[in-house]
């Protein structure tokens, strides 16, 4: 994500190459946009060690880094002026399914497409979650046969974190969620690369709901990296802490609410239950647009209202999830670990 945020793929590639012996002769730079704030949280999660440098995002340092490395993984894009060298080997894991519109479908954001497509160009290995997230990346990005690198439709290595209990253990202990039916939130970014963005009181809404439900019922707060709200919660409100890498505290939660966020196809691995609430859908589709292939075989409940979805969550109380068997044939490849075959 541009160095704003060290999570996702990219964290648990480094994760598993950390902890490989046969990586101890190797020397990790991480970028960063706030090189003390990701060095302090390393080292708190014992990731930390004389092979680990955080370089500044976009400083000499960065700059000469990124020209010089043997390997480069990101999720997004490297900066436009950057072209790689011919001895280097370019993993891009891309961030997530698409449900709304990449590339040259993107309704009035003419800017959106030209550094990926360059960028995608001197790729050697995009990491692809299923066949949707390929063909959608080859068609509307304008790389289908001309893409030089290979696509590897293997899964994302941030959902191995579904296979493992060790977290849902250590985390609902410490932050005291027993007997609790945990729920996040993580809406959608509504910007564009024009600067445009609609503003919601995401916290408000979430408040509303939680009034609804009752105090059996905890929601935790995600935003998206791009924004921000300084406004403090409701004390059943929390926002999602910190010290835990994103899908390290999604794995710990019984509910996932979102909207047109990829999030959703990553949390179906879990089988647990999943709620759409999508309160601007027609506004949202028509200006940015979406998959009609993708979103005609999302079947989670959706809602347009805080009582409707308060009621659906409700009514499926007793349900341990919602994830159909055709959704996740088509969504979830049945991949023990991708992160194994990456590296």
């Amino acid at each position: 994500y541009s160095a704003s945020v060290f999570q996702g793929n990219v964290y648990y590639l480094y994760k598993a190459m950390f902890e490989d012996d046969g990586f101890n002769d190797y020397v990790f730079y991480v970028a960063s946009v706030n090189p003390e704030i990701t060095r302090n949280e390393l080292k708190r999660k014992k990731m930390y060690d004389y092979r680990v440098k955080i370089v500044r995002y976009l400083s000499k340092e960065y700059i000469k880094e990124l020209h010089t490395s043997k390997y480069l993984i990101n999720n997004v894009t490297f900066p436009m002026n950057f072209v790689k060298n011919i001895n280097q080997i370019y993993i891009n894991t891309w961030h997530g399914t698409p449900l709304k519109c990449l590339g040259k479908s993107i309704k009035n954001d003419p800017f959106i497409i030209q550094n990926i497509t360059r960028d995608f160009l001197s790729i050697d290995y995009l990491i692809s979650p299923n066949q949707f997230t390929s063909l959608i990346l080859m068609n509307d990005y304008m790389i289908k046969n001309i893409m030089y690198g290979k696509v590897l439709e293997i899964g994302y290595p941030r959902n191995i974190i579904f296979q493992n209990n060790k977290y849902y253990k250590e985390i609902r202990y410490k932050e005291r969620l027993d007997n609790k039916n945990v729920i996040l939130y993580m809406p959608t970014w509504r910007g564009n690369a024009c600067g445009s963005k609609r503003k919601v009181d995401y916290i408000s809404l979430m408040e509303q709901l939680l009034e609804k439900l009752g105090d059996s019922y905890i929601i935790y707060l995600k935003l998206h990296p791009l924004d921000r709200s300084s406004r403090i919660p409701h004390s059943k409100l929390k926002m999602v802490p910190d010290n835990y890498e994103i899908y390290e505290f999604l794995s710990v939660c019984d509910i996932l609410i979102t909207d047109y966020s990829s999030v959703l196809f990553d949390f179906a691995n879990a089988h647990k239950k999943i709620y759409l609430y999508q309160f601007d859908k027609d506004e949202y589709f028509k200006e940015r647009g979406i998959y009609k292939n993708v979103d005609n075989k999302i079947d989670f409940p959706i809602s347009k209202n805080i009582d409707e979805l308060s009621k659906q969550i409700l009514f499926d109380r007793k349900k341990k999830d919602n994830v159909s068997k055709n959704f996740e044939d088509i969504f979830c490849l049945k991949t023990n670990n991708s992160t194994k075959t990456v590296i």
